[in-house]
């Protein structure tokens, strides 16, 4: 059982697994050492540092989450995504 910081590499393993290597936020697929350790309702809310409260994130993911919790962390990057979508040039612009 995940109690304390700092976690053991086998606990980090363990949550890595539990997870499928997927970083929850963006869902795209990291490698171990490219995560860190986030509660999912983190400490400044009354989190517990217990397993069933902690996951990995990759670093961006867990840098935007801040102290907010996964609904507001969502919220943003799909703020973001709007946009990076709003400010692309169209395709034939590149054609001339």
């Amino acid at each position: 059982m995940l109690s304390m910081y700092p976690l053991t590499y086998s606990e980090k393993r363990t949550l890595y697994e539990k997870q499928f290597g997927r970083c929850p936020g963006c869902l795209e697929k990291f490698e171990l050492y490219r995560m860190q350790v986030d509660h999912i309702i983190p400490k400044s809310r009354f989190g517990s540092d217990l397993s069933f409260n902690l996951q990995l994130l990759c670093m961006s993911c867990n840098l935007l989450k801040g102290d907010g919790n996964m609904m507001e962390l969502w919220r943003k990057l799909a703020e973001q995504k709007r946009q990076e979508e709003t400010y692309r040039l169209p395709r034939w612009y590149n054609l001339f």
